[in-house]
């Protein structure tokens, strides 16, 4: 072996290291980023436990007495902005402390109502269920609704009629005896 191999050789292993140490500081330089970015947004969501409840509380107001999840269109600026709150807060909680986002909050809302509808009244198709409970579009309702109670919603009212679903089980998001 010459000594242009040899020149050849160590040329190739110093520019091998360069290439790893231009490397391991762009990988130390990203998880230092990262780090940051994790801090700042630990720090732009200290609420205090008394405003997490207070806002908790309007958010569940404007749904439940409000009933703001009867409006289709509704969507997380039109009802922070008929809460009082900006969006960002709405669904820091929601997310934080109901553990869900916005449309699956909403959704949940409309299925309960959907579910009261189809007991109540039981001449009433599905397809008016549907627009009375604040959903839009008939492939959504009855995804959400089978996804949250285990029934198409007309299952659901049968089961419920004939008694295949006890009390407590009719308002529980899960299926019994009929798939």
């Amino acid at each position: 072996m010459g000594i242009t191999s040899w020149i050849g050789i160590v040329s190739n292993f110093f520019g091998f290291l360069l290439l790893l140490g231009l490397y391991l500081y762009s990988a130390s330089r990203a998880f230092s980023r990262l780090g940051r970015a994790i801090k700042i947004e630990r720090e732009k969501s200290a609420y205090k436990p008394a405003d997490e409840q207070r806002i908790l509380m309007l958010i569940r107001y404007g749904m439940k007495e409000q009933k703001y999840y009867l409006e289709s269109n509704l969507n997380i600026e039109r009802f922070s902005e008929q809460i009082g709150l900006s969006p960002k807060d709405v669904s820091y909680i929601i997310n934080t402390q109901l553990k869900c986002n916005f449309l699956e909050f909403v959704n949940s809302h409309r299925v309960e109502e959907a579910k009261r509808i189809l007991l109540l009244d039981e001449s009433r198709v599905a397809i008016e269920v549907m627009y009375d409970a604040g959903f839009n579009s008939k492939s959504s309702f009855y995804r959400v609704f089978k996804n949250a109670t285990g029934y198409s919603p007309n299952q659901y009212r049968l089961a419920n009629n004939t008694g295949f679903l006890t009390d407590s089980e009719s308002h529980e998001n899960k299926p019994s005896k009929i798939q």
